[in-house]
């Protein structure tokens, strides 16, 4: 078929009604970088703070002399895999290696994250396998970066293992801190999100280009199969799904490599736990067998035996990968049984986009659509431009960088910063706007998108992003499945997480003053959430209440802030 037919027929395919022609994934895109800002106007929130001001320069300035360490940068900065042939680059971004070095910091962030000190931090380092590093190695460089390298960075600064506990609001220290090194890295990957769900004329180009290559990749397999200017798509409803089930993937794919490529720019890897689990699944064989159910026959079954490794799996468990190791072990199970099949999706296509990845995309979705409090999608009392959150998060940071002796004037100090074509007017609008929710509003948002996704009880999809702070919702239910203990469920959807924060906050107060005590009553725990004479006496009723409350997890949990 001559090419210009092929551009007719792509044309004429183009202009057909019932073709796709708006991006589907505009929402999810920018519920991504709704995220992503959140945890930007959290920073915010922490430099108005005098003290988690100080604590964030102390903490930044560990991470840069992290970054520009020689041994650090040569242990870290090479990855073997840096020289393998790769099928996935066009969904997953890689990090730049220079950014890598501060890998080495993710313990002591996690101490941090901990409120834990020196001592806590050694006592994390010996609990990391660094052996899989530098497997049979004599030396082990990693190890001896975090029992020897870190440690000199922090008596050199004199690292006073302050924490910013009290301001994050759940976001990690290891994730704020890497929004101000790579800040300006940080921001632009936000932007090309941002843009690609703004610009309609992006997503017109991708997918002409998709049409394009569908019409000449099913032409060369199968020959001529349109006839131009006869309403040829009208009969043929196979062939209108075919072109939009390219869309779909090659929009996908663009929103997945957009998405992965936000926390690549700060030095992370694009998957929540990039980590080859050790398992194996044999092919299929038949043995007689019944399963281990004893009054069942015998009979012989087509079955596979699969072997997994106790460490790994514990792993898995106690860094929130679960999901990742089934999806892993999924893979596996899936090869093994129908191993003719590639378990991706593409047809008259490039595309090489994972089954798993592909169907995270639409969970993520359908989460974006359940939920009501995300910041450019939800309430308008809860909403801030996302073009004025980048402008004076930009402000910001320069600002931050640029500290001058007294108070100085906006004015002034934008008269020193380049406005990049804008007026300085829109600079400082943008400034005091950003400042403005990150003093008053960021809190509330917050604890609203935790009471409802506590409610939810899901995540964001996987290969995707879960919520940056995903920890405090964790942390929240185990603290709502303690006290449940000693009140009933619907006591906490009457009262509202706010009510839950409160009573936590003064439990604390108690765990935390000079005459604790080892021993709680349940009187005390109801004084600690203020609850009123009818509903004591209606928890009292019935079957002897546990007067001794058990504060040992309790104790634990709170330890540090329930939003830290």
């Amino acid at each position: 078929m001559a090419s210009e037919n092929i551009d007719e027929i792509a044309q004429e395919v183009n202009d057909y009604p019932r073709i796709i022609h708006k991006n589907p994934f505009v929402n999810c895109l920018q519920a991504v970088c709704s995220e992503w800002l959140q945890l930007l106007l959290v920073v915010e929130r922490i430099k108005l703070n005098t003290r988690a001001n100080k604590t964030l320069d102390e903490v930044v300035t560990i991470a840069k002399e992290v970054l520009v360490h020689p041994q650090i940068q040569e242990s870290y900065g090479h990855n073997p895999d840096d020289y393998a042939l790769r099928n996935d680059a066009a969904w997953n971004p890689q990090v730049d290696e220079k950014r890598r070095a501060l890998n080495a910091a993710t313990t002591l962030f996690d101490t941090l994250d901990q409120g834990g000190k020196i001592n806590a931090y050694f006592a994390a380092v010996h609990k990391v396998d660094y052996g899989s590093f530098v497997p049979d190695a004599v030396e082990n460089p990693f190890l001896t970066i975090a029992t020897e390298a870190i440690p000199t960075i922090l008596d050199a600064q004199n690292f006073s293992w302050d924490n910013l506990n009290a301001w994050r609001l759940g976001y990690p220290h290891q994730l704020i801190v890497r929004s101000i090194v790579f800040n300006d890295n940080l921001l632009r990957a936000i932007d090309a999100l941002l843009t690609f769900a703004e610009n309609g004329v992006l997503f017109d180009a991708l997918r002409r280009k998709t049409i394009q290559a569908y019409v000449q990749r099913k032409t060369f397999q199968e020959g001529s199969f349109y006839h131009l200017n006869c309403h040829f798509l009208a009969n043929r409803a196979d062939i209108v799904a075919e072109v939009n089930h390219q869309i779909l993937l090659a929009t996908a794919q663009q929103c997945l490599f957009l998405a992965r490529a936000i926390p690549v720019s700060i030095g992370l890897s694009a998957v929540i736990f990039d980590h080859p689990f050790r398992m194996q699944v044999s092919p299929p064989e038949n043995i007689k067998t019944h399963f281990g159910r004893i009054l069942e026959q015998e009979k012989e079954r087509k079955v596979v035996t699969i072997q997994i490794d106790v460490e790994d799996f514990t792993l898995a468990i106690n860094n929130e990968a679960s999901g990742e190791f089934f999806r892993q072990l999924n893979e596996m199970l899936f090869a093994s049984i129908r191993p003719e099949v590639k378990n991706s999706y593409g047809k008259y296509s490039d595309i090489d986009l994972p089954a798993w990845l592909y169907q995270a995309i639409w969970k993520y979705k359908g989460w974006v659509e359940q939920s009501s409090h995300i910041l450019l999608l939800g309430n308008k009392e809860d909403y801030l431009a996302a073009r004025i959150i980048l402008r004076g998060v930009k402000f910001s940071h320069w600002d931050w960088y640029h500290p001058t002796p007294g108070k100085i004037s906006i004015e002034r100090k934008l008269a020193q910063y380049k406005t990049e074509g804008e007026s300085e007017s829109t600079i400082k609008q943008s400034y005091e706007k950003v400042r403005g929710y990150a003093k008053n509003k960021i809190t509330g948002l917050i604890i609203k998108q935790l009471e409802e996704r506590l409610n939810m009880k899901n995540m964001m999809a996987e290969g995707l992003e879960a919520p940056l702070n995903h920890r405090i919702i964790d942390k929240c239910l185990r603290f709502r499945d303690v006290l449940a203990r000693y009140f009933p469920w619907d006591i906490f959807h009457q009262h509202g997480l706010h009510w839950g924060l409160a009573g936590a906050g003064k439990l604390a107060e108690k765990f935390n003053s000079s005459d604790a005590s080892d021993v709680l009553l349940r009187h005390h725990l109801y004084d600690c959430f203020a609850l009123d004479d009818h509903t004591r006496s209606t928890l009292s009723a019935g079957d002897a209440p546990l007067e001794i409350v058990d504060i040992r997890e309790l104790r634990s949990l709170l330890k540090q802030p329930l939003l830290s």
